[in-house]
């Protein structure tokens, strides 16, 4: 996370889109583990630093023209 999604239904009225996730909160992590991810030539294992990506979100500026609408949120990996 964060994640944003936009739900518009059958709604054509972008006043009446809904957001799944919650682009504005922040997220936090830790513990996180992972094992046995390699590439598909085999060898080791890949670091867990690039199986996961912390990310921020921004608001869409193309928003209602262009989907999800975005947000404020942040994603915090404590290691």
């Amino acid at each position: 996370g964060p994640k944003s999604m936009t739900y518009k239904g059958r709604q054509t009225d972008p006043t009446k889109w809904r957001e799944i996730f919650s682009p504005d909160r922040d997220c936090t992590v830790q513990n996180v583990t992972m094992s046995g991810v390699r590439l598909a030539n085999g060898g080791a294992d890949l670091p867990l630093e690039q199986l996961v990506e912390v990310i921020a979100l921004e608001p869409n500026p193309e928003y209602p023209r262009t989907t999800p609408r975005g947000g404020t949120g942040k994603g915090h990996w404590l290691r």
